[in-house]
């Protein structure tokens, strides 16, 4: 989901992205032989990721984008961090 302002009067417009994945990263057949029943270990994973920012209109046909990446790592019982944040600048063109 996302929300822009792309105003022209404004020199630079607030933005907000937001994003949900959920992937399954492992899947392990434990067992196998002479087992009565199969066991499976599996790990999924999921993340929720915000970005808030800025767009600065350079000119007519550019302008830079600025924010910073929030990533939260959800399901995962012994994860070493839960919590991301990575800026990021963009040069976008307008062909």
């Amino acid at each position: 989901m996302s929300y822009n302002n792309t105003s022209s009067n404004w020199f630079t417009n607030p933005f907000i992205q937001i994003s949900y994945l959920q992937q399954n990263h492992l899947k392990v057949k434990a067992g196998g032989g002479f087992a009565l029943n199969d066991v499976y270990i599996e790990s999924d994973v999921s993340l929720l990721n915000i970005n808030p920012g800025r767009s600065f209109t350079l000119g007519e046909n550019y302008f830079i984008s600025a924010g910073a990446s929030m990533q939260f790592v959800l399901g995962v019982e012994k994860a070493s961090k839960e919590f991301f944040v990575t800026p990021f600048a963009q040069l976008n063109f307008i062909f």
